[in-house]
């Protein structure tokens, strides 16, 4: 399969008629997501909710469930490039649990709340009603959907600039001593499927006072030793032996 030229990109268009009054709305959203588009009906695709559309058949109007779909992928791209970026030491297992927590609907809810788009959402009449202008998954839905006007209207460069923007700050505050993976779990999968045993823990030396101990332990797979590690406790000592040897197995 060829990849997508920018020609290419620029024939993927939402073809309906944006009329005047909703192109100064749009117009007003555009300054909160810092995008100008050039065409402005791929905005207001983004921002329809399929309830909108489906009370006006015969206007046979597009929604944002298409644009949903393709925003959650270019959204999952570019995260992952700036957390591999962000991350080097970091393992692929871990680096995916990062990616879940940004791209997750309540980040993405999040950051649809700091900019603002919930006011710009079309809904029909039973949605607006039953609350859907406040609901997290909607305005995640709506998020993702404007990823993906972005990306077609202005191709992969400006889709990363918006998501480096209104999502940096999401991949900074990361706490990395939460999201950690436990590397004896991740190894432990490894070692079942490479070698269909477990690994084996041995503690071999202890040093310091009682207040203070040190823990040396040594990993071995099948007998071979694969990893060593040192902590405070035997379980500290364990999980870096199990960093150690995962090192190695990459």
């Amino acid at each position: 399969m060829q990849p997508l030229s920018s020609k290419d990109i620029s024939n993927h268009q939402s073809s309906h008629v944006v009329e005047p009054a909703r192109r100064r709305v749009l117009r007003e959203c555009e300054k909160l997501l810092h995008v100008r588009f050039r065409r402005l009906a791929l905005l207001d695709q983004a921002l329809s909710h399929s309830s909108f559309v489906n009370e006006m058949p015969e206007q046979k109007r597009p929604h944002n469930e298409k644009l949903e779909f393709l925003g959650d992928a270019v959204l999952e791209l570019v995260v992952s490039h700036e957390l591999f970026d962000s991350y080097p030491t970091y393992f692929e297992g871990q680096l995916t649990k990062l990616r879940a927590a940004v791209v997750s609907k309540a980040t993405l809810a999040v950051v649809a709340k700091k900019i603002g788009i919930a006011a710009y959402i079309r809904l029909g009449k039973g949605e607006e009603m039953g609350g859907g202008r406040k609901r997290n998954a909607l305005l995640a839905d709506a998020m993702e959907a404007v990823i993906g006007a972005i990306y077609l209207d202005g191709g992969l460069r400006s889709a990363r600039e918006f998501v480096v923007r209104h999502f940096g700050p999401e991949i900074e505050s990361l706490d990395r001593d939460q999201h950690k993976m436990d590397y004896k779990s991740i190894l432990q999968e490894i070692t079942q499927s490479r070698f269909q045993t477990l690994p084996k823990y041995t503690v071999v030396s202890e040093s310091g006072p009682p207040h203070e101990r040190t823990y040396e332990v040594l990993l071995t797979i099948n007998d071979e030793p694969y990893g060593v590690g040192h902590g405070y406790n035997k379980k500290e000592a364990q999980q870096n032996a199990a960093c150690d040897a995962l090192r190695k197995l990459q």
